[in-house]
């Protein structure tokens, strides 16, 4: 394979793996959207649970398994949530390496698609901030 073909399948599988990237930052920016609601929810039936303990009053079992159901969804959001980042991570590593073998042939075009990288880089850390 001359250099130009090596070039031209590097930055293919870059560009391959940038878009990996960007639907896995998505799907994590999704997914804490949803673990912000969860928690929402969950707090405010806590904080209703313990006003209704507080005054004496009866706790209703649809109230108490409500809460249950949304600490167990909460835990797998969390679990999910862990799970995207090690995908983005490792993601990000593959694409790392291409873009190490790409510099050497081409560093321009290197630098061109690690910018792109910094960039999701930097949404997936913000994102991660809002957890």
């Amino acid at each position: 394979m001359d250099k130009k073909e090596r070039e031209n399948a590097l930055t293919a599988s870059a560009k391959i793996e940038l878009a990996k990237i960007q639907i896995l930052v998505n799907a994590d920016c999704v997914t804490t959207q949803e673990h912000t609601s969860t928690d929402d929810k969950l707090r405010k039936d806590v904080i209703l649970r313990d006003d209704l303990l507080k005054d004496d009053r009866d706790v209703s079992l649809t109230l108490l398994n409500r809460i249950e159901g949304r600490a167990e969804a909460l835990e797998d959001i969390l679990s999910e949530l862990n799970t995207g980042e090690v995908e983005i991570e490792n993601t990000l590593n593959l694409n790392n390496g291409k873009l190490a073998e790409l510099r050497k042939i081409n560093p321009a075009k290197a630098s061109e698609l690690e910018n792109s990288v910094i960039q999701k880089q930097k949404r997936a850390k913000n994102n991660n901030k809002r957890k």
